[in-house]
């Protein structure tokens, strides 16, 4: 495959693109698990990509999400207590930038 401009004068590319697509579709005869798939070339090298869904792969990375999640979520509570048991000397004080001291 080679890469196309959005012009719309690569109407002819894109259909020939999809019939590629349709063909490597049914070589791999609908595998469930497939998601996505391109074909490309970097240097010369012809590339395909495909993205394939893993239930354990998905469980991972959702723990990692929640794990960065909660570590977030204590340090804006613990800035937000910080902040609140602060004692401003006026409201000028109160709205500066809270990481300026």
């Amino acid at each position: 495959m080679e890469p196309q401009s959005s012009n719309s004068s690569n109407k002819a590319a894109f259909h020939e693109t999809l019939e590629k697509v349709r063909a490597f579709q049914k070589q791999l005869k609908f595998c469930p698990d497939f998601k996505w798939f391109a074909d490309s070339n970097y240097g010369d090298i012809e590339q395909r990509w495909l993205l394939v869904y893993s239930q354990q792969s998905y469980e991972r990375e959702k723990q990692t999400f929640e794990k960065k999640l909660g570590k977030q979520d204590n340090f804006l509570n613990k800035a937000m207590w910080n902040l609140s048991n602060e004692i401003f000397p006026c409201e000028k004080k109160m709205l500066k930038n809270p990481r300026e001291k």
